[in-house]
């Protein structure tokens, strides 16, 4: 800025200056002809006396008489061109001034001026020359002329006044300018260094208010926009982050789209439902990563319905299919003019599950409970109204319905131990427990079921104990459910061997069978209630469906877990997990 205002002021002082030295040399070069006319004139007179009588000497006496300033020359000639007198030179001496441009011009016109060099008097010369007359017609010239040295030396002087009013103008402003570039250009430098900051999300520099101008006043109006500026973009950041943390948090996944269906928001629910990789997916078509017929429907009609459309879609998946609820809304700006579309998702897959498990829990009740209630009342009805049974039918019939109560019993006790498990104000009642003897109490009691199907049952046994804190009535029945739904599904002439070992924190048991093996597409549900692989088999071996969903509910409830391993044709290892005693609280 100030290499622009020295600039913008040195152009005007060149300009002045040239033009007033072009000014004043015309101008003094006009003078200086009106003052050889006026000369001119006087020795015309003089002339006119004495020019018809050719006397050099008697015009040489007058010249010399006539005062003349410093340079200035007087000079009468003839008609035929001969020096009849001169101010400088004997005219005896002087060549025939005939052909001079001067004589040449008054000779024609009266009046004749020329600016040329003086081959007398070695320098240039201004020349004026006038006709002269008497009564008997023309009879020659008078002229005067000046030195131009003098002229050219009085022209520098004006000149040097000139550049030194000029150079003494730039100094002044390159003064006054500095003046001004401090005072005015220094504040807009910092409010521009300011605004730069701003520009670049510092809003902590502020400008220093000690003026009482209207810098002062801009400065500190500047200083109240960026507090506001500050207050306001923390007030946004603010909330972008609560709602940053609101989508991050929300189970729900979010998907906000622009006018083209491009991505310019996807939260990490959204892309675990669509196993995506959320910061992969921005800017890219929602088409490249849900390519699915009902979302291309729901937003070809989405800016048709104000309060937006629900769909549900079911997505396959390797092992299982994932159910998904969508909304989609539409997004206006400010005008209320369609500005994109959000999607919003909800993996109801565990809901589904869920009612589908009650749904088969409340069949499957149904049928376990009807089944011996059927028998026990069929028996009895017969025992009744047959009168004529004999005893040991009646025994036998007695007996037959005194199992199907012991069935029943058992499917009782398993959905009490179930709820009670799954209840939320079941505590466990936890004391030490030692997991060795807890196995070999268990295999214990089973081994005479395992000798009548002549099944082998090995214990690997660490020869320390292995100590839990928990429910020893509840490890106890999942220990047992594990083993014995183990020997339901081995052959005959079979194995089951029954492991203890400690995996860092946590101690573990595994029942490994070389029975029929379990397929891969079972494994996730196996642990359902009243979930059979073969419900044929299961009742015909007296299971209720409820041993694997309570083995899972007491590895849940002390910190633990339970998976499966199994191969169709080679076995099955059921894998029961749960924290040892130094670690629990």
């Amino acid at each position: 800025m100030y290499g622009g205002f020295l600039v913008f002021f040195l152009i005007p002082i060149i300009f002045a200056g040239v033009s007033i030295v072009g000014k004043m040399e015309h101008d003094f070069i006009e003078q200086l002809k009106e003052s050889l006319v006026s000369e001119a004139i006087l020795l015309q007179i003089i002339a006119e006396e004495s020019i018809s009588g050719n006397s050099h000497s008697a015009i040489q006496e007058r010249l010399k008489q006539i005062p003349l300033e410093k340079g200035a020359r007087l000079t009468v000639i003839l008609e035929n061109g001969e020096v009849l007198g001169d101010t400088e030179k004997d005219p005896v001496e002087m060549d025939n001034h005939s052909n001079r441009p001067e004589i040449l011009t008054a000779r024609s016109h009266g009046r004749g001026f020329s600016t040329r060099y003086s081959d007398t008097l070695n320098t240039n010369m201004m020349y004026l020359a006038l006709l002269v007359k008497n009564n008997n017609g023309f009879n020659g010239y008078v002229r005067t002329s000046v030195s131009l040295s003098s002229v050219e030396e009085k022209l520098g002087e004006i000149r040097n006044i000139v550049l030194f009013s000029a150079v003494s103008a730039f100094i002044a402003a390159l003064i006054l300018g500095l003046f001004f570039a401090r005072h005015f250009a220094l504040p807009l430098s910092n409010m521009t260094s300011v605004a730069q900051s701003m520009s670049q999300g510092d809003y902590d520099r502020r400008l220093s208010v000690n003026r009482l101008d209207e810098f002062g006043k801009l400065a500190k109006a500047y200083n109240v926009m960026a507090e506001s500026l500050k207050i306001r973009i923390g007030t946004i950041d603010s909330e972008r982050n609560k709602l940053q943390t609101i989508l991050t948090g929300m189970i729900e996944g979010v998907i906000a789209l622009d006018l083209s269906e491009n991505i310019v928001h996807i939260n990490s629910a959204a892309g675990r439902i669509l196993e995506v990789s959320p910061p992969e997916c921005l800017g890219k078509s929602i088409w490249k990563i849900a390519s699915f017929m009902e979302l291309k429907e729901l937003l070809a009609n989405v800016f048709n319905e104000k309060e937006g459309l629900k769909t549900k879609l079911k997505l396959s998946r390797q092992f299982k299919d994932t159910v998904i609820e969508m909304q989609i809304s539409p997004i206006y700006d400010i005008n209320y003019a369609p500005a994109g579309s959000v999607i919003v998702m909800h993996d109801v897959s565990e809901l589904h599950n869920l009612e589908k498990i009650r749904r088969d829990f409340v069949a499957n009740i149904s049928h376990e409970l009807k089944t011996p209630i059927t028998a026990i009342r069929g028996l009895i009805e017969t025992i009744i109204d047959d009168e004529e049974i004999t005893p040991d039918n009646r025994k036998n019939f007695m007996e037959r319905a005194k199992e199907q109560t012991k069935r029943l019993t058992s499917l009782v006790d398993d959905i009490l131990a179930l709820a009670r498990l799954e209840s939320e104000s079941f505590v466990i009642e936890k004391s030490r427990v030692n997991m060795n003897r807890i196995i070999l109490d268990a295999v214990k009691s089973l081994s005479p079921v395992s000798e009548e199907r002549e099944i082998e049952i090995a214990t690997e046994l660490p020869d320390t104990s292995v100590e839990i804190n928990g429910d020893e009535n509840a490890i106890t029945s999942a220990i047992s459910n594990l083993l014995d739904n183990a020997l339901k599904y081995t052959p005959p002439k079979g194995k089951i061997v029954v492991r203890l070992k400690t995996d860092g924190l946590f101690g573990v048991v595994e029942i490994q069978d070389n029975g029929v093996g379990i397929e891969q597409k079972h494994h996730h549900r196996i642990f359902e209630r009243f979930y059979r692989v073969d419900k044929a088999r299961s009742r015909e071996l007296g299971g209720t469906g409820l041993g694997l969903a309570i083995v899972k509910h007491v590895a849940q409830s002390h910190g633990g877990k339970v998976d499966l391993e199994s191969v169709p044709g080679k076995g099955s290892i059921f894998r029961i997990t749960l924290p040892l005693a130094t670690t629990l609280a």
